[in-house]
């Protein structure tokens, strides 16, 4: 069973090595016995396969946060010379306002598309992180089931929340509330087992200090507050609507990189250590 493990057995596939030599390859997978027997606190006693995974998983992670913002820059830097080339353009003639057009419907097309790539790498980051593996390394099993079936269902929030807005589609309203608040539940959930793994993987890294645990609290304490403000959003200065209660957990979402970026660069400390001792199958 992935994640209970038997004291001897392999980190790649889970067969007891009991009794079999140390310097032997695994009879199931053929992976070296020693290396699954340099038992460590630290990453890089894992499968490096799965360890590969997790690193990776992180990195679309990362992906998935600058796309957003690589557009946000990009939208504002379209505004302001749309307005420019507006200012300047003959009046009258009408070619200016035809090409502005023009550009508009690109840029739609563009923010798109960047959403689309933005969503599929956070999904791919989601079911990489929550990879198992035959060893006590991988994340708690709760953990990676939420962060798999809530981080997957992120991206609908998002889409079930905005297409209402575009006139796309129009629930009842009854209907409307519900959804709307099983979506934002949705992805407070995500977040709180986004940070729980991300706490889980830290600790296990040459990097982790004495405050990890105590940062980890204090960011799960702002996840809380950011879900009250999502309901003031929301309920209060918005008038219920529902897109403005994505403003909260999209800055969120982007202002978690810092701390996503300091775990990916413990994970691939640990994953280089682990290719660097590695044992010649």
């Amino acid at each position: 069973m992935p994640g209970d493990p038997a004291p001897e057995a392999c980190i790649r596939c889970g067969y007891d090595l009991a009794g079999l030599p140390l310097a032997g390859p695994c009879p199931e997978c053929a992976f070296p016995i020693a290396r699954s027997r340099q038992r460590s606190a630290l990453l890089r006693g894992a499968d490096p396969a799965w360890l590969a995974r997790v690193f990776y998983g992180l990195r679309c992670f990362e992906g998935a946060m600058w796309i957003p913002l690589l557009l946000l820059v990009g939208a504002i830097c379209f505004m302001v010379l749309a307005a420019l080339w507006m200012a300047l353009g003959s009046p009258g003639g009408g070619g200016p306002a035809v090409l502005v057009d023009i550009l508009i419907w690109a840029a739609a097309g563009i923010a798109t598309l960047g959403c689309l790539a933005a969503a599929a790498f956070h999904t791919l980051g989601c079911w990489r992180l929550s990879a198992p593996t035959h060893s006590d390394y991988a994340l708690p099993e709760r953990s990676r089931l939420a962060l798999r079936i809530c981080g997957t269902v992120f991206p609908l929030t998002i889409a079930a929340t905005l297409v209402p807005q575009l006139g796309l589609w129009s629930p009842a309203p009854p209907a409307r509330v519900v959804l709307h608040i099983a979506f934002q539940l949705n992805a407070l959930a995500f977040f709180l087992a986004f940070a729980a793994a991300l706490e889980a993987l830290e600790t296990r890294t040459i990097l982790s200090g004495l405050d990890t645990p105590r940062r980890y609290r204090a960011l799960r304490r702002n996840l809380w507050a950011v879900g009250l403000l999502v309901i003031l959003f929301c309920g209060v200065f918005a008038a219920g609507r529902a897109d403005w209660g994505l403003i909260p957990f999209g800055i969120t979402y982007l202002a978690m990189d810092t701390t996503l970026s300091r775990v990916r660069y413990g994970v691939q400390k640990e994953h280089a250590h682990a290719q660097a001792t590695a044992s010649p199958i």
